[in-house]
C-alpha cells in the first residue's frame, strides 16, 4: 500500500493492526470509535477517542488497533518539506484490510 498524501483517513476494522514506521512528529486524530495505540519497546499505551489528538513523540514503530469494533483515525504527516505518508504505513493483521482516504 502506498500513500503520497500528507493527510489520510484510516478505517480500522476490529481485527486490523496498523503499524506506522518513522512516524515521529505525525499527528493522529480520533474520528470514530476508540483506538488503542502502543509504541514498540515503550511502556506507554494510549487510548484515542473521537476528537482527541496525539503527536507521535518516539522514533520506534507505533501500533494502532481499534477497540470495541472498528475505528477511524486521521493521520497527518509532520510539517517537513516534501514529506508524505507513503513511508509510514504497514498493514499487519487482518489480511491487509486497512483503507486510507486522502483528505482526513
Amino acid at each position: 500500500m502506498r500513500f503520497d498524501a500528507t493527510h489520510a483517513r484510516v478505517q480500522l476494522p476490529a481485527d486490523q493492526l496498523l503499524r506506522l514506521t518513522d512516524a515521529q512528529g505525525t499527528r493522529l486524530r480520533g474520528i470514530e470509535g476508540t483506538s488503542w495505540i502502543t509504541i514498540d519497546n515503550d511502556p506507554r499505551d494510549l487510548v484515542l477517542e473521537p476528537g482527541e489528538e496525539w503527536v507521535v513523540d518516539a522514533r520506534q514503530p507505533v501500533l494502532v488497533t481499534a477497540l470495541k469494533g472498528g475505528a477511524t483515525i486521521g493521520v497527518c504527516a509532520p510539517s517537513k518539506p516534501q514529506r508524505s505518508l507513503r513511508h509510514l504505513f504497514w498493514a499487519g493483521a487482518g489480511e491487509g484490510k486497512t483503507r486510507a482516504l486522502a483528505g482526513a
